[in-house]
């Protein structure tokens, strides 16, 4: 399996935030109906603190037989982030255990004006 991909991302703090993606391999979808997921941002890699936490499970990421994923975190939740520069990683798990980090990167909470 290859390394997590690095792509960046953008939340504006106090606003409803999606994100949403395809994993597939070789181009073909993988069907992610019996797997978890979770999503950690944290300030840097090593703060114990989470800025923001999302999972399956109803709390913020769904997986679809699709092999599609999207990630929903509520303005509630984006205004209690820090503004600045984070880090995050997603992952899933199969049925199997199996642990696959698809994308980790740079997150940039923006300030809200509006509080």
């Amino acid at each position: 399996m290859a390394n997590a991909h690095p792509y960046p991302l953008v939340i504006d703090q106090g606003a409803t935030w999606t994100f949403t993606f395809t994993y597939s391999v070789d181009g073909t979808a993988v069907n992610l109906s019996t797997y978890s997921g979770s999503m950690m941002v944290r300030t840097n890699f090593n703060d114990s603190a989470t800025q923001l936490s999302l999972a399956t499970g109803g709390l913020g990421m769904t997986l679809s037989s699709a092999g599609v994923i999207t990630l929903t975190a509520t303005a509630a939740l984006t205004a209690a982030m820090t503004p600045g520069d984070c880090v995050y990683d997603i992952q899933v798990v199969s049925a199997t255990g199996v642990v696959t980090r698809l994308l980790r990167g740079s997150v940039t909470v923006n300030s809200a004006v509006i509080r």
